[in-house]
């Protein structure tokens, strides 16, 4: 039951940077474009709902195979980075 926590923990950060970088870029921050018609069309709640459903998946796969553990925390850890950053470069 820990590695879906680590997942979630990941994606948690990703999503929270992502909305921190969206209020100070606005949605043309977002080199993304799934995520700009997702937004564009359903708004945050929309973003909210596509990023939960591919941590869940992500938390899900890791629950089941062990060694998916690294690189789906790893794509949080590097989304919320790349936020962080965005948000250093204002």
């Amino acid at each position: 039951m820990t590695r879906p926590l680590i997942v979630a923990v990941a994606h948690g950060l990703d999503l929270v940077t992502f909305l921190m970088a969206l209020a100070v870029f606005g949605i043309r921050g977002e080199s993304n474009g799934l995520m700009q018609t997702v937004y564009l069309h359903l708004g945050p709640a929309g973003v909210l709902a596509l990023k939960s459903s591919g941590a869940t998946a992500l938390a899900l796969i890791s629950q089941l195979r062990g060694w998916a553990l690294v690189p789906a925390a790893a794509a949080g850890i590097v989304g919320a980075a790349t936020n962080l950053l965005a948000l250093r470069l204002l």
